[in-house]
């Protein structure tokens, strides 16, 4: 077998195995800390044990966007800097073997894990979350219910009318506490709104009107009642059983708005989750790009603390300020692919021209 091969070989193996065992680290803690807080809730729920194991697998799969490229990270700093501390790069880059034969492996690695998580952004992380949420409204409602902030849901009407709720059931697509604005002057509350009807089905409701003085008075009262004229949008309402954030790529690119161009808030969240979707992958290069030339410095004393350290500080603040441009995006306040891709663009720009003056 020649070097190349028992080069591409080694560094291939050590990366598998540092990123397995990373991520195995993480689920067995993640897992344990989770359970220890919900400890009551599965004890009295009576959860069955297939159960809890899917909803863990299906919540740290949900999670993957963020712990492979960390796992990597941190594999790509353990090798790097073990190959150069050890002399095996030196010992290969003498041989006669270049940086870019050297990399071969690296590069490979990264390449299969970003076509796994595509894979998984199409396939599996929709259904994965889908059940984390149904089993978590099953079993932790009561649970989320003491510790979720209160926010504020809408739902956009054929009639460009909409409803205004505090809390969705997926399970049974039942809205709580749900107000329909008609008009500034008509607006109609109710505290529970069954959507899994035909017409929808509302209870305990209250017609709100304006007054003389300008202000809203009740005027009438039904304990029960279906709406005829609550026509759904599709958009708005596919939105409400699967959000943006929870749809495979093929069906974003499905909903995505002619030209490229946000005409309602809708528009701009569903191109918004598109282009972060399908950027979320290229954080595997420059989680080899960031620390690469710092470690390949050939210092007599490599600081390998410095370079953990400073590239955990990194990464987490490239994901603030992601997160912070997925906000502005989907708010409209920045054009969305401008806002996904600028931060990338910006990062890659740095990373890469470090790596060539190292190399």
């Amino acid at each position: 077998m020649s070097i190349k091969n028992l080069s591409f070989k080694y560094f291939f193996s050590e990366l598998t195995k540092s990123t397995f065992l990373f991520l195995l680290g993480f689920c067995f803690l993640f897992i344990l800390l989770d359970y220890s807080v919900r400890f009551k809730w599965f004890t009295h729920s009576s959860i069955p044990v297939l159960d809890l194991f899917k909803y863990y697998s299906c919540n740290l799969l949900s999670k993957s966007y963020l712990l492979l490229p960390l796992a990597l990270l941190i594999s790509f700093i353990k090798v790097l800097s073990h190959g150069v501390i050890s002399k095996e790069i030196l010992a290969l880059l003498t041989g006669g073997m270049s940086y870019k034969k050297i990399f071969y492996p690296f590069f490979c690695f990264i390449a299969i894990n970003m076509l796994f998580l595509y894979f998984n952004t199409e396939l599996l992380i929709p259904k994965a979350t889908t059940y984390v949420t149904h089993f978590e409204d099953k079993f932790f409602h009561g649970f989320q219910k003491g510790k979720k902030l209160f926010k504020i849901h809408q739902l956009k009407l054929q009639d460009d009318s909409r409803i205004v709720f505090k809390e969705f059931h997926p399970s049974s697509l039942v809205l709580e506490d749900a107000f329909w604005i008609k008009s500034f002057q008509d607006i109609v509350h109710i505290q529970s709104l069954d959507l899994s009807k035909n017409p929808p089905e509302g209870k305990y409701v209250d017609y709100l009107s304006e007054n003389s003085d300008g202000l809203l008075e009740k005027t009438d009262s039904k304990k029960s009642i279906t709406f005829s004229n609550i026509k759904l949008d599709s958009l708005g309402f596919s939105s409400l059983i699967l959000p943006p954030s929870r749809q495979s790529l093929s069906q974003l690119y499905s909903s995505l708005p002619w030209r490229h161009q946000a005409k309602s808030d809708e528009d701009a969240i569903v191109l918004t989750h598109f282009h972060y979707k399908l950027a979320l992958p290229f954080t595997l290069l420059l989680a080899f790009f960031g620390p690469a030339p710092f470690i390949l410095s050939f210092s007599r004393n490599l600081p390998i603390f410095y370079i953990f350290s400073f590239s955990l500080l990194i990464f987490i603040s490239f994901f603030m300020l992601l997160e912070s441009c997925l906000i502005l995006a989907e708010s409209g306040v920045i054009y969305p692919p401008l806002a996904i891709w600028l931060p990338f663009s910006l990062f890659f720009a740095i990373a890469i021209n470090k790596f060539r003056k190292v190399i």
